[in-house]
């Protein structure tokens, strides 16, 4: 469900109730179908995805802390890595040269040092790049 940006919440009737307030005018209604999904989410067991994910950022983890100033993730499925020069939008022209695709972080951040690297792809993407970025660096 990455991007449906479907959620909830629970806590004190007085904090909830100013925040379905807000919400009405703040947001449009989530479909039926997101929904009926997220209902079926809430009992669907995720362990395999968990430590697919956790196998995925040991792995560009790894294979960038050597070359570049980065923090292992401990939640979602990016990576921020600080660039060599400091000047991520440049660093983004290049590695799309090489065809690879990662965000500057200046999307993300006042930190034009950084890019958001996604490690939701294939083991064989993320290892090619790692050979890019290392070659980067």
């Amino acid at each position: 469900m990455t991007g449906w940006r479907l959620g909830y919440v629970a806590g004190p009737k007085e904090i909830i109730d100013s925040m379905v307030t807000m919400q009405q005018y703040v947001f449009s209604s989530v479909n039926s179908v997101a929904q009926k999904a997220a209902l079926s989410a809430l009992d669907y067991n995720t362990d395999a995805l968990i430590e697919a994910y956790r196998k995925k950022r040991d792995l560009v983890y790894e294979g960038l802390k050597d070359k570049y100033n980065v923090m292992k993730p401990r939640g979602a499925y990016y990576i921020f890595p600080e660039v060599p020069g400091g000047e991520g939008d440049t660093f983004v022209e290049e590695a799309l040269r090489r065809k690879l695709f990662i965000i500057p972080g200046s999307v993300f951040s006042s930190r034009k040092s950084h890019v958001r690297i996604s490690f939701a792809a294939k083991e064989s993407s993320i290892m090619a790049g790692i050979e890019i970025l290392r070659s980067m660096a």
